[in-house]
């Protein structure tokens, strides 16, 4: 088996995640929480619901954060 990237010791293949969105390109989030990776939220754009039940959104420049039960609307 050819293992392609990684580390030099042979864990296996590396993970494949299926999205609808396209590849990040420029500026990473990455959640402090659980450290998955998603595109910088846009200046009061629509907010990032990470995995782990975060949400955070650009307001005005500042990256603000609340933890939200998945059935609760995202924060405004």
């Amino acid at each position: 088996m050819e293992v392609v990237g990684g580390s030099s010791e042979n864990k296996g293949p590396m993970a494949t995640t299926y999205a609808s969105e396209p590849p990040i390109e420029g500026e990473k989030f990455i959640c402090k929480r659980c450290g998955r990776v998603y595109a910088y939220p846009k200046l009061n754009g629509r907010p990032i619901r990470c995995e782990c039940g975060w949400w955070y959104w650009n307001d005005y420049g500042k990256i603000k954060e609340a933890f939200r039960e998945r059935i609760d609307p995202p924060p405004s």
